[in-house]
């Protein structure tokens, strides 16, 4: 044990060490410390500020709130339900044209489900094939 130790630190004495290392290390550490306490707690100036934008933001979004609740308060006694359509007539025509659009694309959506059918039919089929063929030859 005791070689191990002389081992490890005569490998050490041969390596130069610069002139003020280790002044400049401890110089950066202190550096580090330094700002990592100024992250850590806000100047109080700074608390002060934000204590006051949180105030003021809170008291905007109150008042915002409180504008938004009376307007729709006093918009929704002003409105009367009514229909889209007064005339029955134009109400079933279009109805109609609605259904005729919702079949068309619901033909289109099908033309286009029985392609991806026959392609993945034809797909599982050569898979099929060739793991068969693979299987033969094992």
């Amino acid at each position: 044990m005791d070689e191990l130790k002389h081992l490890n630190t005569e490998g050490l004495n041969d390596i130069e060490i610069p002139d003020g290392l280790e002044a400049r290390l401890s110089m950066k550490i202190d550096q580090w410390a330094e700002s990592e306490r100024k992250a850590a707690k806000p100047a109080p100036q700074q608390r002060k500020k934000r204590i006051r934008l949180l105030r003021t933001a809170s008291i905007a979004a109150s008042i915002a709130l409180l504008l938004g609740i009376g307007i729709t308060l006093s918009n929704h006694d002003n409105k009367v339900q009514r229909d889209t359509f007064d005339n029955p007539e134009q109400a079933r025509q279009e109805a109609e044209k609605a259904l005729n659009l919702l079949v068309y694309n619901l033909g289109k959506g099908m033309e286009q489900l029985n392609k991806v059918k026959e392609i993945s039919g034809s797909t599982n089929s050569t898979i099929n094939n060739s793991l068969k063929l693979l299987e033969n030859h094992e």
